[in-house]
């Protein structure tokens, strides 16, 4: 496995060995899984909470540069919202 998908710094050095200055990370699989209809709400929710988490403290690294992009389960949406905040940004600067 490759470092960069590893830690933030590994992240960063293959971003600067390419010359790229910032990164937006977008969730994939765990798009698909909190998704799942017949999944419990509850675990769909933990599930985006633990994947968030570790995004923020990925980004943390350089706030900057690494830019979250987090996850919102489908399944009861608006017990979402009030945890997390619309309008906050889970990680990187505002745009």
């Amino acid at each position: 496995m490759l470092m960069a998908s590893q830690t933030s710094q590994g992240h960063l050095d293959s971003m600067d060995r390419s010359g790229i200055d910032a990164a937006v990370l977008f969730p994939t699989y765990g798009s698909y899984l909190v998704s799942i209809d017949s999944m419990d709400s509850s675990l769909a929710h933990a599930f985006g909470r633990a994947y968030n988490d570790w995004l923020r403290d990925f980004c943390r690294a350089a706030p900057k540069r690494l830019i979250g992009v987090g996850l919102i389960a489908r399944h009861e949406r608006r017990r979402w919202w009030p945890r997390r905040g619309a309008s906050r940004p889970l990680a990187g600067p505002r745009w």
